[in-house]
């Protein structure tokens, strides 16, 4: 019986801890597959659940394979978001005319950085970092028709 006590306790004190201790990244939508042929424009969403200031910087990363972030706009490429407040990323993306008919990749980067002045209470900071691939398509994407 005390075991089943301490274990409670213990998930209580997780609990309390890992909203201040730990930090996580909300964003809507979670992902990007969509045809590109004639160019998209799209918008992401991150949302601070927390109760302190958080501060993202947002870039692109290279893909292995079939590269587009060179045809990849972003903005801002930094965002600093009060407790329960959201903002948007917007991203444009304007593939190459000659570019071949295929399937296409880059990497979006939220990265949270510290912020200049704000002194932190915990001894332990976590910063948290999304990568997601998004997937674009040129020319008829015959697996998947749900992008276009």
């Amino acid at each position: 019986m005390r075991n089943k006590y301490l274990i409670v306790l213990m998930f209580i004190i997780m609990g309390i801890y890992s909203n201040i201790a730990y930090g996580y990244i909300n964003i809507y939508p979670t992902s990007f597959k969509k045809n590109i042929t004639n160019g998209v424009q799209d918008k992401f969403y991150l949302y601070n659940r927390t109760e302190k200031v958080i501060k993202y910087r947002v870039y692109l990363e290279k893909s292995d394979e079939n590269d587009m972030s060179e045809w990849i706009e972003i903005y801002p490429k930094s965002v600093t978001l009060k407790p329960l407040e959201e903002k948007e990323i917007r991203i444009a993306i304007t593939p190459p005319q000659d570019v071949k008919n295929g399937k296409y990749k880059s990497k979006l980067v939220i990265k949270q950085v510290g912020i200049p002045g704000v002194k932190y209470e915990e001894k332990v900071n976590f910063m948290t970092m999304l990568k997601m691939t998004l997937v674009g398509y040129i020319g008829e994407n015959n697996n998947d028709k749900k992008s276009n």
